[in-house]
């Protein structure tokens, strides 16, 4: 039985319940968890990390596409609490399982993640964790860093702040000299999960993204190919790369995820999971256990 985990970043205070309904309502309706990766406060004045050539919306974008146009560039920002309508939909939805996925989703969190103010950050960590409590009632145990970065100093941090950590590929600097044998073992094996300090970081081979696929018929054949190859697999969605803009459904996207999710609910050999389960799971395989 393959683990699968469905995971949706950047939901935050602009998010519409509507459009994760619509991604995601057949999983649900069979009982199948889907993992949200939420921002407690989210900034509008977000640029891009890659800069203006960028692949969204013919390039023209400067800063976040996840923030609604009209709000791009503005110095605010905005608790996902304060959108009523989104917290009352996953509170009434079990199977929607809430990360932290940063603080603010800006400069500040990319300064920590890439080392740079490792031991001043842990209150923006705390404030965001209390954030998502008030929200959602529960406090997160796993981080979603932003745009994948990580370094060393904030692994320190995490790990003694969160059960687990969701990323990309973990660059093995990323870790003591010590675990790079282990690491790089475990990439070779195409397995997903490594232990660390009691920290379970997870990886995913790709997310589903416009940078990565800007072609979505090139969806469905990396994802059967990635269940193939990967004893967990981590599928990373973003609700927003679905829409032209916020103008209106991407039609040809959208038919290549519903043609993803049916291929999943064909196979009877998977087992989707919520990272609060999986690392449970994996504790109890043991520190070298079979997905350590």
């Amino acid at each position: 039985m393959k683990r699968i985990l469905i995971r949706d970043d950047d939901v935050c205070y602009f998010t519409s319940p509507e459009i994760l309904n619509r991604l995601y309502h057949r999983l649900l309706e069979r009982s199948l968890p889907v993992n949200l990766s939420v921002i407690p406060k989210v900034s509008c004045s977000t640029p891009l990390p890659f800069g203006t050539a960028n692949p969204y919306f013919d390039g023209h974008l400067q800063h976040e596409p996840f923030i609604p146009p009209e709000f791009r560039g503005l110095l605010e920002s905005y608790e996902v609490g304060d959108n009523k309508n989104l917290v009352k939909y996953i509170r009434g939805n079990p199977l929607l399982a809430v990360t932290q996925h940063g603080v603010t989703h800006d400069q500040s969190d990319l300064a920590f993640l890439s080392g740079e103010v490792p031991n001043s950050f842990s209150e923006a960590l705390h404030q965001g964790k209390a954030v998502l409590k008030k929200a959602f009632g529960e406090t997160p145990t796993f981080f979603i860093p932003p745009w994948d970065r990580l370094s060393l100093p904030a692994m320190e941090v995490l790990q003694s702040e969160f059960l687990g950590v969701s990323t990309g590929f973990t660059r093995r600097r990323f870790l003591p000299v010590s675990d790079w044998g282990r690491y790089l073992l475990r990439r070779l094996q195409h397995r997903g999960l490594l232990r660390w300090k009691g920290c379970l970081l997870v990886t995913h081979p790709f997310d589903l993204s416009r940078f990565r696929f800007p072609n979505p018929r090139e969806l469905l054949p990396h994802v059967i190919l990635a269940l193939e190859q990967w004893d967990v697999l981590v599928l990373t969605n973003h609700y927003w790369e679905y829409l032209n803009d916020w103008s209106g459904w991407d039609e040809a996207r959208l038919t290549a995820w519903d043609a993803v999710v049916n291929y999943l609910l064909s196979r009877e050999d998977l087992k989707f999971d919520t990272f609060a389960s999986l690392e449970i799971a994996s504790r109890s395989n043991g520190a070298q256990g079979k997905n350590q």
